[in-house]
């Protein structure tokens, strides 16, 4: 028996649990002896690439969507190794990973040499080899370190609304998929994307935003960001070439370096002057669109203009995304009158998410 974590996909809550390994199966239940899950091994894979031997477990299953088990140590693994070959190959991703891309770390090698002076104009050529597997990798280290600091909210009822309300955005474009949202506890009112489709919203900014449609019109205009692969694009302009080798190469420890410094990172990520006018016109366009009313944006960043700069722009929104007043000026000319972004419960739903009454 291997004492372990369980999430079941559909909310954030962990419980402890004790997991028997039987001949075809992972039985697992909760502290009160009750079972909360079955796994059988022909579905079993590691949602999280074994680097070290020192390294946490952390378990999926291909029939139970984003349900995950993690364990401390790997004795769970050396006694599944036998019985679940699908363990067995990504247990040797990494040699695999060194392997196809031999070629490609060649071609980057000679194109990073070429372009070693000039590396903030050439961030956005070179985010274009990125592969989306390798952006994703960052993305999925930078959120994993974030969550260790700012719990995640898990109201059912707000998640489900803001994931109904990114799907309506997203689908005035065809090539944004796989959008994933968190909603952090922290006072910081602050948005951000980061490579792998990830969008983080602080609760502060949550608590800002006077209506939904402020809201969407944040949220499209993070969506842009990644539709246009700014994350990308900036943490090359920022860290360089490092951290694209080490994750070429399979060495997760730089995205763990990384996240020592996740706060600092996120809140000084910033973008191009022509990136923001882009995701502006992109985020307004989408909401156009979609049919929702397109004015929150313009709306919401004249309002963090005006904010006490004590209360409100210390290291959040208003400092990560320059001249708030003149963007909001422009984006007036293209704003359209439409549905609202949610519902007067869905809207209660997002508020209550982190199930705090008052800051």
């Amino acid at each position: 028996m291997y004492e372990g974590t369980y999430t079941d996909g559909a909310s954030a809550v962990r419980h402890r649990v004790r997991v028997t390994v039987t001949m075809n199966r992972l039985h697992i239940t909760g502290e009160a002896g009750h079972t909360l899950d079955e796994w059988s091994f022909s579905g079993l894979r590691l949602a999280e690439d074994i680097y070290g031997s020192d390294q946490p477990v952390r378990l999926a299953h291909r029939e139970k969507g984003e349900a995950r088990l993690f364990f401390s140590s790997q004795e769970i693994l050396d006694r599944l190794i036998v019985q679940a070959p699908g363990l067995r190959r990504r247990r040797s991703l990494k040699r695999r990973i060194l392997v196809q891309s031999g070629i490609a770390l060649a071609a980057l090698g000679i194109l990073l040499t070429v372009l070693l002076a000039a590396l903030p104009y050439a961030a956005d050529r070179l985010a274009r080899f990125v592969p989306p597997w390798w952006e994703n990798s960052i993305g999925v280290g930078f959120m994993a370190a974030l969550e260790e600091q700012f719990p995640t909210c898990a109201g059912p009822g707000g998640r489900a609304a803001l994931a109904s309300l990114a799907r309506r955005i997203a689908g005035a474009r065809g090539d944004l998929h796989g959008i994933r949202i968190r909603v952090l506890q922290s006072r910081v009112p602050n948005a951000f994307a980061l490579p792998g489709g990830y969008i983080g919203i602080f609760e502060g900014l949550i608590r800002f935003a006077e209506s939904p449609e402020e809201l969407a019109g944040v949220l499209a205009h993070e969506m842009a960001h990644v539709a246009h692969r700014h994350p990308m694009k900036s943490i090359i302009r920022q860290s360089g070439y490092r951290m694209i080798f080490h994750v070429m190469a399979g060495d997760a420890s730089v995205l763990g370096s990384s996240a020592a410094k996740i706060t600092e990172t996120l809140l000084n990520l910033s973008f191009t002057r022509e990136a923001e006018q882009e995701s502006d016109r992109t985020s307004i366009d989408m909401l156009n669109r979609a049919g929702i009313n397109s004015n929150g944006l313009p709306q919401f960043l004249s309002r963090l203009h005006k904010a006490d700069a004590r209360e409100t722009s210390r290291g959040g929104y208003f400092s990560t995304h320059p001249a708030p007043e003149e963007r909001a000026q422009s984006m007036r000319g293209w704003v359209r009158d439409g549905s609202a972004a949610m519902t007067a419960d869905e809207w209660k739903a997002v508020r209550r998410m982190c199930r705090v009454a008052e800051f």
